[in-house]
């Protein structure tokens, strides 16, 4: 028995008490036909409506009451209609990588719908990826059965030919261009033609990571930000060959996926890494000069800025390593704008990485 749910209109094709995206009760989804009367296009983006443009229908049932319904499709007046209509389409997703990220990932499609294949190096790495991927939905629905489907929709997998007939795949492995390189090699060649190449990136260049493949115009940034299940924006990023097909495929990717997704051309850092790092060096460049501690300068910026974590708690979160690293690209592209801070490179040195190896700024359990 498919639901339909009372507040965002998705459709679930199993039975689900509550909207595992919204906490609102279903009922079950019987298809009713409407005629589309009137259309109006949306551009400003607005509370909860933040993907511009949308559409405004307005619906008449057999009945001739009329309804209002919002879409990302576009429909024109006389149009029949129906919910399953207007359900965007859900891809099949292949996701290589293991990590904190690819785990946010594999969360948010199976809570959304998706069929998932999660490729990991090894089983072990599989195990403990799919340990955390339960653990994680089982704080968002109420039934054991719930579960139970959404995890009978992610296959593991060590065999990178289990991507091949997937509509995309989202490549979430450490940043390091060259393993990458690698993994999109691996890919062009077991992948359907069709099937979009996208890489989470947070600062290398696309046009590096395709530069390599017979066919980089398919190749995309879909640069996503932790934790993934409570960020809404998904950076995409184009290259210089990707072409148009691959940039609306990965765009409606990110909106099945209830993301909100923003188009950048392929530079430095993209656009919220490129503002964010500067932002976190000066932070620890105020505490090198001692100008104040790491605790009244996080309290600053949360209460004065009303952020919601400060750079220090931020910084441990993301990793010393991997902020070092998008420093790094952007200071080889701007030398004279981006230096990394000492204090910086002598914690790397030193393994204090932050939250995951337990000790960065600060110190965790």
């Amino acid at each position: 028995m498919a639901c339909i749910c009372e507040k965002c209109g998705f459709i679930w094709r199993f039975h689900v008490d509550l909207c595992v995206k919204c906490k609102v009760k279903t009922r079950e989804y019987s298809p009713i036909a409407y005629i589309v009367k009137g259309v109006t296009e949306v551009r400003n983006p607005s509370e909860g409506h933040y993907d511009v443009p949308y559409y405004v229908l307005l619906l008449e049932d057999e009945n001739k009451r009329l309804s209002l319904r919002k879409s990302f499709n576009i429909f024109e007046i006389g149009n029949k209609f129906d919910e399953s209509l207007n359900k965007i389409h859900l891809p099949q997703i292949g996701i290589v990588g293991t990590g904190v990220t690819a785990v946010g990932i594999a969360q948010i499609a199976l809570m959304s719908g998706c069929n998932v294949i999660l490729k990991g190096r090894s089983i072990s790495s599989l195990d403990n990826a799919m340990n955390r991927i339960r653990s994680a939905l089982s704080k968002h629905v109420i039934r054991k059965k719930e579960l139970d489907v959404m995890l009978s929709s992610i296959k593991p997998t060590q065999n990178m030919s289990d991507l091949a007939s997937v509509d995309i795949v989202i490549e979430a492995v450490i940043e390091d261009i060259n393993v990458k390189r690698d993994v999109f090699k691996d890919l062009e060649a077991v992948c359907s033609e069709n099937t979009v190449l996208a890489t989470n990136t947070s600062s290398l260049s696309i046009d590096e990571i395709s530069g390599i493949l017979n066919h980089p115009e398919r190749v995309i940034g879909m640069h996503f930000f932790n934790p993934v299940s409570k960020m809404r924006l998904v950076e995409i990023v184009c290259g210089a060959k990707t072409d148009q097909r691959a940039i609306e495929y990965t765009r409606q990717t990110a909106r099945s996926l209830q993301k909100t997704p923003v188009i950048v051309k392929n530079s430095p850092a993209f656009i919220v890494n490129r503002l964010l790092m500067t932002f976190l060096n000066e932070a620890v460049q105020i505490l090198e000069d001692e100008l104040a501690t790491k605790e009244d300068i996080d309290n600053a910026v949360e209460l004065g800025l009303k952020h919601p974590i400060g750079p220090f708690k931020l910084l441990d979160l993301i990793g010393i390593d991997v902020f070092n690293k998008i420093m790094d690209t952007l200071h080889e592209a701007m030398p004279n704008k981006y230096k990394l801070s000492a204090l910086l490179e002598e914690m790397e040195s030193e393994a204090l990485l932050g939250r995951k190896t337990g000790k960065g700024f600060y110190t965790y359990s």
